[in-house]
């Protein structure tokens, strides 16, 4: 698969990337997503085709056609990875409610919240709302970062269980000691 930066990946903590990036005028946005909130999503693979933006108004905007396969994969805020785009800096002035991903129709993966994987097939394309909505000036910023609120993974149920059988034990070694202490006190 060929690739190409439409989007590059990065890892920085939130607001840090001002600070490595003075010199460019940076917008940092955080991006839900309702299909990743309702399948508890912590992560997508995903092959892209186009990649577009939608004003207030519904209207869609272009913004890049890709060439070829891309796989593009997201993680959460969780992760401390981030998506860095000179693509956003396109559009024209205004105010835009969420980020469309066309999707190749197989191919992509979704990574649950419980670690387990689901191949995605036939969805035609993936919308991410913009937390507080974008709004682009007339002195629009060199630079986006994308910062994805997806559920973060959650341990297994058998860490769960071995948790509670160890906080058992524990619990039942503490009431023999002290029942052994009250009885060494007393004699």
């Amino acid at each position: 698969m060929k690739r190409v930066n439409y989007l590059s990946y990065s890892m920085l903590p939130v607001g840090m990337y001002q600070s490595y990036e003075r010199d460019r005028l940076t917008q940092e946005l955080v991006l839900t997503s309702s299909t990743a909130s309702h399948n508890d999503i912590s992560e997508m693979e995903l092959n892209l085709t186009r990649i577009t933006a939608i004003a207030e108004d519904g209207t869609e905007h272009h913004i890049q056609e890709v060439s070829g396969p891309y796989s593009l994969k997201i993680s959460g805020l969780f992760t401390g990875k981030f998506l860095s785009s000179k693509l956003l800096s396109m559009l024209e002035p205004g105010s835009y409610s969420s980020l469309r991903l066309y999707l190749e129709s197989s191919g992509g993966t979704w990574f649950h919240c419980d670690r387990s994987e689901k191949s995605i097939h036939d969805i035609p394309y993936l919308d991410f709302d913009f937390e507080g909505g974008m709004l682009i000036k007339e002195s629009k910023p060199s630079e986006f970062i994308l910062r994805f609120d997806f559920p973060p993974y959650r341990f297994s149920k058998a860490y769960h269980m071995m948790q509670q059988l160890l906080q058992r034990s524990l619990g039942l070694s503490t009431r023999v000691r002290s029942g052994l202490s009250n009885s060494v006190g007393h004699s």
